[in-house]
């Protein structure tokens, strides 16, 4: 079954009132801040992960650790 955009031309679609609709946006803002700073977080810790790996490697190949 196919629905064209003149099929829902006619239709009418229930809407929360403007206050519901503020506080949806506020809350939808609210989580999306605290998700921008997460992956800000894990961005930062896999960069810090990154520069461990290559001074890791780096100080097995000049031999400033013994590697088993």
């Amino acid at each position: 079954m196919k629905i064209s955009t003149d099929d829902l031309k006619g239709l009418l679609f229930p809407t929360p009132p403007q206050d519901e609709q503020q506080e949806i946006v506020k809350y939808i803002s609210e989580q999306n801040v605290k998700i921008d700073n997460g992956i800000a977080i894990k961005e930062r810790q896999i960069a810090a992960l990154k520069e461990y790996k290559t001074s890791l490697i780096n100080s097995a190949v000049t031999g400033k650790i013994k590697v088993i």
